[in-house]
Parts: C-alpha cells; sequence; structure tokens
C-alpha cells in the first residue's frame, strides 16, 4: 500500500483485541475505534451478514455429510469425530459465496455506512474486501 501510495482506515471496534497502541505501528493504515458498547448497532456484520454465513454454513456442513453417507464415505459412528480444519475451510469457503451482495449491501445500509439507498441488482458485486 505504501508503495501505491494507498491509505485506509479502518473501524474497529473497540475490545482488547485490538489495541490502540497497534495504531502507531501502522503507516498507510488509520485505525479508528468505535464507541464503546455501539458495535453490535453500526457494524454490517452484525446487521445480518455473521447470521446469513453461519446459516449457509450449518446448510453446507449437513449437505456435506449427507454427500459422505450417500458415497458410503462417512458412517454414523464418524459423526463425532474431530472437523479437518481444512476441510471446514473449504465448507465456509462455499457457505461465504452463498452470502448475497445485495445481503452484504443491506447491512452496509441497514449500518448507515453507505449513503447508497438503490438496490443494486448486480450479485457479483461486494464492498471491497469482502471478496
Amino acid at each position: 500500500m505504501r508503495r501505491q501510495e494507498r491509505k485506509v482506515i479502518l473501524f474497529v471496534d473497540n475490545c482488547s483485541a485490538n489495541p490502540k497502541e497497534s495504531a502507531q505501528r501502522l503507516s498507510n493504515i488509520r485505525l479508528e475505534f468505535l464507541p464503546t458498547n455501539t458495535t453490535s448497532l453500526i457494524q454490517p456484520c452484525d446487521q445480518g451478514i455473521i447470521r446469513n454465513l453461519k446459516s449457509s454454513y450449518r446448510n453446507e456442513v449437513v449437505k456435506k455429510i449427507i454427500g459422505d453417507i450417500n458415497k458410503s464415505e462417512l458412517s454414523a459412528n464418524d459423526l463425532g469425530k474431530p472437523v479437518i480444519l481444512l476441510n471446514a475451510i473449504h465448507v465456509l469457503r462455499k457457505a461465504w459465496n452463498a452470502v448475497k451482495s445485495s445481503t452484504i449491501q443491506n447491512c452496509f445500509r441497514k449500518a448507515g455506512i453507505t449513503a447508497d439507498q438503490h438496490q443494486d441488482s448486480d450479485e457479483d458485486q461486494r464492498p471491497m474486501g469482502l471478496i
């Protein structure tokens, strides 16, 4: 970003995982901390994106389990075994791709972050950084 002379502002919540000192180490990124106890009200992910992603993820997991049972790759005894992280990441990616861009846009609109009030019908356009 420095070479391209890009400057970015990140809005982050006020939790201990985001220490204010970390902002001093960033050259082309400015951190702005949300006021305390407002994250759930103004963060787009909390306006429905997370709920939608979790729902899609659960659906994908069930589809995978049923598919594996149908292929005889999984028995009822295997259902309690730990999930392999790489498989979970693949399922999560598939679930994320199922989240419609209109859902993301509506959540940003609900959070008051975008002034764009029209409904964009192009499902392939997502806010930068959310792909």
